[in-house]
């Protein structure tokens, strides 16, 4: 009788090892499922920082390009505008002396 009874404490005594390790398991199994979370947080942050700076890179460049486009068409502009003031002054010219001829 006393053979069983030792081999029931044994088995209970392994039966106790087993529940730790099944809790012990479970604790891990929870620890990694944290560092997991917190990896994949700290990448997907990474990932957004990363995006973020290539859109402000894009945009940057677009506003170089508009800046650029802008200061172009300004020059274009300008240099229609003194075109026409010639223009304008060379006709007001021949008028001045169509009527100058006139009076005479």
């Amino acid at each position: 009788m006393s053979k069983i009874k030792s081999i029931v404490d044994i088995l209970a005594e392994f039966e106790k090892g087993l529940d730790e390790v099944d809790k012990l398991s479970e604790e891990l199994k929870l620890k990694i499922l944290n560092d997991i979370e917190i990896q994949a947080n700290s990448k997907s942050q990474e990932i957004i920082e990363e995006f973020k700076k290539e859109k402000e890179k894009q945009f940057k460049e677009e506003e170089e390009k508009a800046k650029r486009d802008a200061e172009k068409i300004m020059k274009e502009g300008e240099k229609t505008l003194e075109a026409k003031r010639k223009e304008l002054e060379k006709k007001l010219e021949l008028a001045k002396n169509k009527a100058i001829e006139l009076l005479l």
